[in-house]
């Protein structure tokens, strides 16, 4: 035990453990680089395998998906209206041109002016007119 000088108090000394020693290992040897080598092909074909049956999967899920949506076009395409026929517009022809007028058909000559017709009046508004 020991004064300590900051607060005047007796306290025990620290125990300093001891040092653990460290086993040191020595590098890989020939048996260790067969095993890894090993390792990494198994590890390498389960992947590929893994993979294999994964797009086999998503191949079977769009052709799933592919006869979902055929079915549902069916239904669509019996459930909805057909569409209404547009009628063709009409054809316009243009009217024959008019025939030169006939000697009878002729206006009569200026001089013979038939009577003119009374006007009405047209009421309140005809003063305005």
């Amino acid at each position: 035990m020991h004064n300590c000088e900051t607060c005047g108090m007796e306290h025990e000394e620290p125990q300093i453990p001891e040092p653990v020693p460290v086993p040191v290992e020595t590098g890989p040897n020939e048996n260790d680089v067969k095993i890894a080598e090993i390792e990494a092909a198994a590890s390498i074909q389960r992947e590929q395998i893994f993979t294999e049956q994964r797009a086999l999967e998503l191949e079977a899920e769009v052709e799933r998906q592919r006869g979902e949506l055929k079915g549902m076009r069916e239904v669509l395409d019996r459930l909805a209206p057909p569409e209404p026929e547009i009628p063709e517009p009409p054809v316009v022809i243009d009217p024959p041109a008019p025939l030169p007028p006939s000697p009878g058909d002729a206006p009569p000559p200026p001089g013979d002016k038939p009577p003119a017709a009374k006007k009405e009046s047209g009421g309140w508004w005809g003063g305005y007119r």
